[in-house]
């Protein structure tokens, strides 16, 4: 009866709390965004910048260009650029190989399953603190006008909200770490509104992590998530379908004419297919390869064995024959 109690106390309060969480974690789900990124993490400089497309955590494209240098120097790398398409539990990245040709590898999407950390700064789809939103469900506390404060086990959390319900700042106090979230500007992404600049750092003991994020263009009506957009089909791309173990690789040209072989038609199950058999029997070579290998090392040690032997043999021999000769010389002197 007192847990009824003290739940109904709180209520209004949770409600309260709600006001400035569940709108924004729920706008937030389907997206497209532009932006712009520069990180500091240990002693490495990134920036960064691309593009991200989502209708769910699940579901998105992304395609970005980043160049890397340590703190301190002046000049930046060539920017590396890669292109992410994630289909549920299917992931599809492409990069651009050595020899010019786009690499696109196939592989399962990571699981979302398993603990999550208390502070999570990236950047992903969905909700996020980057994008001020995901803060943790917790019985926040409003201890000044726009000011929440809640614990989430060890971390102590502080939220500025203005009052057009965008946060302004967070902090998230760890026993060994503190972040924090300064957010400024504003951008109009259709039905809602996001901090057009999310600045973020976090530090403690030898950690130091720092980030800049600013959009630059953002809507809520996102075009439609479509497997087309990693081309992996095309004449000219490389393939790497890492569903099988050992992965099946597909050279310039293999897949069209794959593709050609079934009537232009080849989807990824048909490719799995393939792969399959592919690494099958790129399995028992490699199996058979092993044990040529064991009998030649086998082979090798027998005849090592046989020499070492036949080593030991000679000279066992010759030290029997000067003891004998040296036996004989002396009983000739007596």
């Amino acid at each position: 009866m007192r847990t009824v109690w003290i739940a109904a106390a709180l209520a209004p309060a949770l409600c309260a709390a709600q006001d400035w969480l569940g709108p924004r974690d729920a706008a937030l789900r389907k997206l497209g965004v532009s932006y712009e990124r520069t990180s500091v993490q240990q002693d490495a400089e990134n920036r960064e910048e691309g593009s991200w497309r989502w209708e769910a955590p699940d579901r998105y494209v992304r395609a970005w260009k980043v160049s890397h240098r340590k703190v301190g120097e002046q000049a930046w790398s060539s920017p590396a650029e890669m292109k992410e398409l994630r289909l549920g539990s299917l992931l599809l990245v492409q990069t651009s190989a050595t020899s010019g040709h786009p690499v696109v590898e196939i592989r399962p999407a990571p699981s979302e399953v398993g603990p999550q950390a208390l502070i999570d700064p990236s950047f992903r789809p969905g909700p996020c603190l980057p994008l001020a939103a995901g803060f943790p469900r917790l019985a926040w506390t409003q201890t000044a006008p726009g000011t929440w404060e809640g614990t989430d086990r060890s971390v102590r959390w502080a939220v500025r909200v203005a009052p057009d319900g965008v946060p302004e700042s967070a902090r998230a106090e760890g026993a060994a770490t503190v972040a924090t979230f300064l957010y400024e500007g504003r951008l109009n992404a259709g039905s809602v509104l996001l901090p057009r600049v999310c600045e973020h750092k976090t530090e403690g003991g030898e950690v130091r992590v720092e980030f800049r994020l600013e959009l630059t263009a953002g809507t809520d009506r996102p075009e439609p998530i479509r497997l087309e957009e990693v081309p992996w089909d095309a004449p000219g791309v490389e393939v790497l379908d890492s569903r099988v173990q050992p992965a099946a690789l597909y050279f310039e040209g293999e897949i069209p004419r794959l593709k050609a072989g079934r009537n232009g038609r080849l989807t990824l199950d048909d490719l799995l297919e393939e792969s399959r058999a592919r690494s099958s029997k790129v399995a028992r070579q490699n199996e058979a390869a092993r044990r040529a290998d064991e009998r030649q090392r086998a082979r090798k040690a027998r005849e090592r064995a046989a020499s070492i032997a036949v080593a030991a043999g000679a000279l066992g021999l010759g030290m029997f024959v000067i003891g004998f000769v040296a036996f004989r010389r002396l009983r000739v002197r007596r």
